[in-house]
């Protein structure tokens, strides 16, 4: 009896001499069942793997090759479509990857319609339709009685049963396959309410997370040499800290940012962006200063207006004097503009009150045509009230205001005895706005003649007296309808010979 073997197969020796040439061709295999001599079933095993080993070419001693055949290195089948190169080394492969250059998905679920490329995605799929009962293999060890879908998985689930316990608690007897499992019992069985997997192992902290690179970050705050402040003021003992918000609180305490410009008397800064912020008002300063010098060179600048040009946020003069057509931007011309922007009106009746903001109308409602005062003055003996806040902190203020003796000796004494309060630094310039806005814009202060002297030109100027430009300017505005921006009214009073 012959067949032909679809394997290469042994090359069959001389049961004499086994290393003699092979009595018949490679690819012919004789079956002689009758005429076999028994054999143990060892060598039926080790006479059926060689039936199937591939075996060198030549005429000498048998050796199995490390090549695979050829349908297992060479993938024949190629897809067509343009741009891919995808190759296979079957056709039923080739033919799932073409479904999807087509979109066509034929495997569907005749349960809620889903559908696939492969059959056994299907199969996989179906058995979420199934209850858990439906499981198939099931474990039989030691009572588990847990069931799974495939062997595979099953068998990988034996292997735990299999496996030695090397993951005591030190709490109590009870051992565990898995690190996680011996966590979550600590943690439930041994430790408050609440705790989680994760514990901080170090002494005296109690802290737990659910995740391990939570605690590993954790772990690093009981360094403490963790941050290091490297300020040269420490000479060689540089101080450490455990967290970064320390290291900065430090920095901010102990070495703040200081202002270098001596004016500012070692002004401090509670960060490098606020000093760098600060450092701009002294740029516009400078420039500012510069801009006045040209227009009065003659002479040394009014302290009143370098005081004005000094304020922080004070918005430079190149910019707030640009007339309007010349480029200044909105926002400019609304602060030098008083009625511009004026948009929320006072609708009690008789009251043609305007503000820019709906909180500025509302503060107007309240003080004046609701007549709240809900800001009471803390001194005792005093009781005053008043509608803003800013009145308020004002009033406490003059309370601690020092005094000045009246100079009874003096030729312009009054007769009052005792002390009085110190008199305001500017009285209301009303009375020489007219000559002021005549005046050519260079000149800050009139010539004095004894013809018509400023102090005794009008005899019903107004007598009141105030300690800022600003409360000047809400007078002004107030009780004179006179609206001037702030150093124009610094340079009206420079005019008036109070600067």
């Amino acid at each position: 009896m012959m067949l032909v073997s679809p394997r290469p197969a042994p090359l069959l020796r001389s049961l004499d001499n086994p290393l003699s040439p092979p009595l018949v061709s490679p690819s012919v295999k004789i079956h002689c069942r009758e005429q076999s001599p028994p054999s143990s079933p060892i060598q039926d095993d080790e006479e059926a793997e060689d039936e199937y080993l591939p075996q060198a070419s030549g005429s000498g001693p048998r050796s199995r090759s490390t090549s695979a055949p050829a349908c297992r290195t060479e993938r024949k089948f190629k897809c067509r479509h343009e741009g891919c190169d995808k190759a296979y080394f079957k056709p039923s492969r080739l033919a799932e990857h073409e479904l999807t250059h087509t979109g066509e998905r034929p495997h569907k679920c005749p349960e809620c319609g889903q559908s696939y490329l492969r059959a056994s995605h299907l199969t996989a799929h179906m058995r979420t339709h199934l209850s858990a009962d439906a499981k198939p293999f099931k474990c039989e060890r030691d009572r588990c009685g847990k069931a799974f879908w495939t062997a595979t998985h099953l068998k990988r689930h034996e292997d735990t049963h299999d496996k030695a316990e090397v993951y005591p608690c030190h709490e109590c007897d009870q051992t565990f396959a898995k690190a996680h499992l011996l966590r979550e019992h600590h943690a439930l069985v041994h430790m408050p309410e609440g705790t989680k997997l994760f514990q901080c192992p170090h002494e005296g902290c109690d802290k737990s997370f659910n995740m391990k690179a939570h605690l590993r970050a954790h772990e690093k705050t009981h360094d403490a040499n963790r941050y290091t402040c490297s300020h040269p003021s420490h000479g060689t003992d540089f101080p450490s800290f455990p967290v970064w918000s320390a290291l900065q609180t430090h920095i901010q305490q102990a070495h703040p940012p200081i202002c270098p410009h001596a004016e500012c008397n070692g002004r401090a800064f509670k960060n490098a962006q606020r000093l760098k912020d600060h450092l701009k008002v002294h740029d516009q300063q400078a420039a500012d200063k510069a801009a006045l010098a040209l227009a009065h060179p003659e002479g040394e600048l009014p302290l009143l207006l370098l005081e004005g040009i000094s304020r922080s946020k004070r918005r430079r003069i190149s910019q707030v004097e640009k007339p309007e057509d010349g480029g200044a931007s909105p926002k400019l011309r609304r602060v030098k503009s008083g009625e511009s922007g004026k948009d929320w009106w006072c609708d009690e009746e008789g009251c043609e009150k305007r503000f820019k903001t709906k909180f500025a109308l509302e503060s107007h409602r309240k003080a004046i045509h609701l007549s709240l005062r809900p800001h009471i003055c803390p001194i005792e003996g005093c009781g005053k009230s008043f509608p803003h806040k800013s009145n308020l902190t004002r009033h406490v203020a003059s309370h601690s205001r020092p005094t000045t003796p009246i100079d009874r000796d003096a030729d312009n004494s009054n007769g009052l005895v005792g002390k009085v309060k110190e008199v305001r630094r500017f009285g209301c310039p009303a009375h020489a706005f007219q000559k002021f806005i005549q005046a050519p814009p260079d000149v800050l202060a009139p010539t004095p003649t004894s013809e018509t002297p400023l102090e005794n030109e009008d005899s019903d100027r107004c007598l009141k007296r105030f300690w800022r430009v600003y409360d000047i300017r809400r007078h002004l505005v107030a009780e004179h309808n006179i609206e001037i921006e702030d150093m124009e009214c610094r340079r009206l009073l420079i005019f008036d010979r109070q600067g």
